[in-house]
């Protein structure tokens, strides 16, 4: 209890079985080996070790706390006794050391390949002392006082200051040299100290870390072949040195995991770093000033500096461009890199050197990083992936190429915004799955290129040879784009829109689909850009949502547009339900094989021309609802050419949809109309009348036939000014369709409850009720979100319709996925009064239809032609502005007529009035009738019948005094005698009757003589 127990030997092992108590001193002397096998729980006496090994093999063998542990120079404490892993716990014992230990194997060693993370608690260093073994063992949630002194690691194990242990330096001259194995570090553990301390790493040798929260201020001095190794974090702020780190060779990063680790302080030396494995490793300083290399090879390096060779930078400051070329990759394996900066500019290389394995350039800085030389050096496939989400720009200056022996992909993911504006030639595809990718340098590219979300732009000129997709998001051409092969197809699934901006130019090979695949939406703008598709022509050449339940919008306010075909609302390939929806504002658009119109049983079409030229120039079809579908094409202020060909309605199968042509404004040119009533069960075919001009492009007896099942002269509505307009153009044409009044109510106006967001384009206006023909647009306007979408702004009416009596039922259809949807209000019904008929240009265009529109002719040009009575509608006003009106023999009750110049011939008028205005000449060569005087009120009225000379025509029956002599049989006088033809079997009982005018014009007098024959 009082006394001391020493054991001293040196050659055989001695073995304390049994338990030692009381509170004497235990000494252990001699050289030999004292095995301390029992948990010595009654021992509260000190322990000295002055010589030799002692191990122990219980938690308690070193007795309570109160007397503690004193290991001299030149003894050891071997924690190597215990039969498992982890079993022994010394914590609660104070140990106070010195010296190199027995043999110089280390003062405090594990002997065991049993690991001991609880062994110790609390450590004070008397002198210098060194730590070893071969099995780790730790200083845990305790102590470890230096007093100034040194520690030296030995032995192939890790040594470990863990859990909430801390380190008191104790001065300046406190270090840790690692000679061998590992020291380690782990969860809340403290350093204290300075960067005045130093951890040197010798050859070999690592620092190890688990989840260390607090940075070691410590100088790190690294010899060559030295590890900075992490085995766990919770955090990236975790198992970073945050004193400065002298590297005098390489430094390997390495890790167990996709673990956190990092340098906060300057980095400095000759030496390099390579960074290995899973690890996220943080560089946080900016200028740091080794001059060696960096490579990456596996994980993820995060750095807050990039800069030119020769400046201090996150990754050190090379002095040439071999040591300053930043290596990404080996193998299989990646590399990636991580820029946080504020903005860089760097000239030093960054090599995708794998093989296989990819590269990952990351921005999530706040300034804008340019890198201005990306390089392959090294044979195999590549992968680039170009991801981060700053706000800022990346841009590489350099082309991204292939390797020396295969293709390089690239996939662009995440917000931020990637610029590659050098030539790039890399051969595999490219893929955008978020943000911003911007090809600026002139490209050939032989992979497709798909936009799953996000933007896509090209500015120079470009060589595309496979798909583009865009699938979800906006790709923008402000350059030249020439697709050599491949498709282009706009939307899967999602919003998929292409732009071709002022002096774009996009070419390609094959098909342009807009609402490309099944349940997707898509949208082509042209806004002074160019696309034509030199393709020869075929189903999807140009295809605006025809997929099934699918949806496309083409809108165009310059530019131009041409390809061998356009389809809309469905094809014949099986494919049904699709939308799709045309607006021309501006440019030309020119197709020389087909057009065909709301295709499919099910598709839906509206194709509204405000402006612009938009040219059929070939004989192909122009069809409408060929297999079903419904169309509406609303002229309202641009050109429609169809020069030569027919406007055909339902030329194929026997579906039921419904063509319409809205002739608001602007010009529509074609050679006829026709509906093929074989194939039209159930279905429309529309002619609708609104201000807009209808011209001839050729000679044509059913210019627009009686098969169409209306044909209707609207009045004024909305901003248009009603009324058919038709110009024959110099050729020679027939209506045989009626050209009617509106009948029953129509639809006057559809407003709207709420105006919605999220569209990518118009939506197509369905109107369904009891009428039929109504029609409307639906027009856009900014929704405010700043993500290049709209809202719905307003709703025109293209034409009112017919016969409706009560409000039909508005839906909108497509215009994109993700839409908050616009909301129907009131639609409104009316009476339209229904409008005129006028005739443009010279030819001739001939009625034969029984007309009931309500509004005026008139004629301004050519001749307008009666081939029928009803031709004209009775109780019209007629207006003649410089053509001619051929009454074709008939005899008309009409209103109010009015001419300033031209011609009305060949049949009888009865009028409410009769007015001859302007300046120029009017030639009556027609019988009019009228209850009040003919005015003429400015300009020359001239009687046909003037034109000296006699007309002659027989009169026949026998004392006939009665007969009205007809016009119809009245011909130029000849020289044959009266009465030389007879009707047997009498002899003398025709008559002929001369009428006719001779007047003398000239100033002296003129003699005629008539004599017999």
């Amino acid at each position: 209890n009082a006394g001391t127990l020493t054991f001293a030997g040196h050659d055989t092992t001695q073995r304390l079985a049994g338990a030692v108590s009381g509170s004497g001193t235990l000494v252990k002397t001699g050289t030999n080996l004292f095995d301390l096998a029992a948990a010595n729980s009654g021992f509260t006496g000190q322990a000295l070790l002055q010589q030799g090994l002692t191990r122990v093999a219980q938690s308690g063998a070193l007795g309570t706390a109160d007397g503690g542990t004193v290991i001299a120079d030149g003894a050891t404490l071997d924690l190597g006794g215990a039969a498992a892993a982890d079993a022994l716990n010394l914590q609660q014992e104070p140990i106070t050391v010195s010296g190199a230990g027995a043999g110089g194997a280390g003062a405090i060693i594990n002997s065991s390949a049993n690991r001991q993370i609880n062994a110790l608690g609390t450590v004070t260093l008397d002198a210098d002392t060194t730590f070893g073994g071969p099995g780790r063992w730790d200083i845990r949630n305790g102590t470890l006082a230096m007093n100034g002194h040194a520690i030296t690691k030995t032995g192939a194990s890790a040594v470990a200051v863990s859990g909430s242990t801390v380190v008191m330096p104790g001065g300046d001259t406190a270090t840790i040299d690692v000679q061998e194995g590992a020291f380690r570090l782990q969860q809340t553990a403290q350093t204290g100290g300075s960067a005045a301390n130093t951890v040197s790493l010798g050859s070999g040798t690592a620092i190890e870390f688990y989840d260390l929260v607090n940075q070691p201020a410590w100088s790190l001095v690294c010899e060559d072949n030295t590890r900075y190794h992490i085995d766990n974090s919770a955090s990236d702020s975790h198992n970073r040195w945050g004193g400065p780190v002298t590297l005098n060779g390489t430094l390997t990063l390495t890790s167990d995991g996709s673990f956190r680790g990092g340098f906060a302080g300057e980095i400095s030396g000759s030496g390099s770093l390579f960074k290995t494995n899973d690890l996220y490793f943080f560089i946080t300083g900016t200028n740091n000033t080794y001059s060696g290399t960096t490579r990456v090879v596996g994980g993820w390096l995060y750095v807050n500096s990039l800069r030119n060779v020769g400046e201090p930078s996150s990754l050190g400051q090379p002095m040439n461009a071999a040591d300053g070329t930043i290596r990404l990759g080996g193998g299989g394996t990646p590399g990636r890199i991580v820029y946080r900066g504020t903005g860089d500019v760097t000239d030093r290389v960054i090599d995708m050197a794998g093989t296989t394995g990819w590269t990952t350039l990351s921005h999530e800085g706040t300034g804008p990083l340019v890198i201005s030389n990306l390089t392959v050096s090294t044979a195999g496939s590549k992968m680039l992936y170009l991801i981060g989400p700053s706000t800022s720009t990346a841009e590489i200056v350099s082309g991204v190429v292939n390797s020396p022996s295969g293709a390089t992909t690239l996939e662009k993911q995440n917000a931020g915004t990637w610029i590659l504006s050098g030539d790039c030639t890399y051969s595999g595809s490219t893929t955008v799955t978020d943000g911003h990718l911007i090809f600026n340098g002139n490209n050939t590219l032989a992979g497709s290129t798909a936009l799953n979300k996000g933007k896509l732009t090209y500015t120079g000129n470009n060589i595309l040879n496979g798909n583009l997709e865009v699938k979800n998001g906006t790709a923008t051409v402000t350059g030249t784009n020439a697709h050599t092969s491949g498709s282009i197809l706009l939307g899967n699934l999602n919003n998929g829109v292409l732009k071709l901006l002022d002096n774009a130019r996009l070419s390609c090979t094959s098909n342009l689909r807009v609402g490309g695949a099944g349940n997707s939406h898509g949208a082509l703008y042209i806004d002074g850009g160019a696309f034509s598709n030199s393709q020869a022509a075929g189903e999807n050449n140009v295809n605006i949502g025809c997929e099934n339940n699918a949806y496309g919008y083409l809108r165009m306010t310059g530019g131009s547009l041409s390809a061998g075909r356009i389809q809309t609302g469905g094809y014949s390939g099986g494919t049904a339900c699709g939308t799709g929806v045309v607006r021309i504002e501006g440019g030309t658009l020119t197709f020389p094989d087909w057009i065909i119109l709301g295709r499919r049983v099910g598709g839906k079409s509206a194709v509204t021309l405000d402006g612009g030229t938009f040219t059929h120039g070939a004989s192909g079809e122009f069809a409408f609802c060929r297999n079903g579908g419904d169309c509406e094409v609303n002229v309202t202020g641009g050109t429609l050419n169809n020069p030569s060909a027919a406007i055909t309605f339902h030329n194929l199968d026997t579906g039921a949809g419904t063509g319409i042509v809205n002739l608001c404004a602007g010009r529509l040119t074609t050679r006829n109309f026709y509906n093929k009533t074989s194939y039209a069960t159930n279905g429309g075919a529309y002619l609708m009348f609104g201000g807009g001009t209808l011209a001839a492009s050729a000679d044509y007896s059913t210019f627009v036939p009686v098969t169409m099942s209306g044909v209707y002269s609207f009045d004024a509505f909305g901003s248009f000014a009603g009324g058919a307009v038709i110009d024959s153009n110099g050729k020679n044409i027939t209506i045989p369709a009626a050209i009617r009044k509106p009948t029953g109510q129509s639809v006057v106006s559809i407003a709207l409850a709420a105006q919605g967001s999220g569209y990518i384009g118009e939506p197509y206006v369905l109107i369904e009720g009891d009428g039929v023909g109504a029609s409307a647009v639906a027009n856009l306007a900014d929704d405010g979100t700043g993500k290049g979408t709209f809202k719905i702004a307003g709703i025109t009416m293209t034409c009112p319709g017919v016969d409706y009596s009560a409000a039909p039922t508005v839906t909108l259809r497509g215009g994109g996925t993700n839409v908050t949807a616009a909301v129907i209000g009131t639609v409104t019904l009316g009476t339209n009064v229904g409008g005129g008929l006028t005739k443009l240009g010279t030819g001739t265009l001939s009625l034969s239809g029984a007309n009931t529109y309500a509004g005026a002719t008139t004629v301004s040009n050519g001749t307008l032609h009666l081939a029928a009575a009803e031709a004209l509608p009775a109780g019209t006003d007629l207006n003649v502005a410089g053509g001619t009106l051929d009454l074709g023999g008939f005899s008309r009750t009409n209103g109010a007529f009015t001419a300033s110049a031209g011609v009305i011939a060949n049949g009888v008028l009865t009028l409410d009035s009769f007015t001859k205005t302007g300046t120029g000449t009017l030639i009556l060569a027609a019988s009019v009738d009228t209850d009040v005087p003919l005015l003429i009120e400015n300009g020359t009225l001239r009687l046909a019948s003037a034109t000296p000379g006699l007309l002659e025509g027989p009169l026949s029956g026998a004392f006939n005094t009665t007969e009205s002599l007809s016009t119809n049989i009245l011909v130029q006088l000849t020289t044959r005698m009266a009465n030389v033809n007879t009707q047997p079997p009498w002899s003398s009982n025709v008559t002929y009757l001369y009428t006719g005018y001779l007047w003398n014009r000239s100033e002296s007098d003129v003699t005629w003589t008539f004599g017999e024959n």
